[in-house]
């Protein structure tokens, strides 16, 4: 995925989670590229930069683009740096 992905999809949202052991979590929801909390998050790059602490204590985590017309779930590959397309959809509309 470009790092430079606006977190922004229209009428939809991109929601991060961040999958701990345990099963404890940390979601953040993007509705017209705003966190629902105070995080200053943007693009992708961004949220690499603000939770890459907790990226790596984390067992998993996922991006998920909820668009009307399409959809898309990434993973985060700790070895690699890098988001991984895991599956893709016709979106919500």
């Amino acid at each position: 995925m470009n790092k430079e992905t606006w977190l922004d999809v229209g009428f939809g949202e991109v929601v991060m989670t961040i999958h701990y052991h345990r099963g404890l979590s940390l979601k953040r929801t993007y509705t017209n590229g705003l966190s629902d909390h105070d995080d200053e998050c943007t693009k992708v790059k961004d949220l690499e930069d603000v939770f890459s602490n907790k990226f790596r204590k984390a067992k998993r985590v996922t991006l998920f683009f909820n668009a009307p017309l399409w959809d898309s779930l990434y993973e985060w590959d700790q070895e690699k740096n890098e988001w991984i397309l895991i599956a893709n959809g016709r979106g919500f509309a």
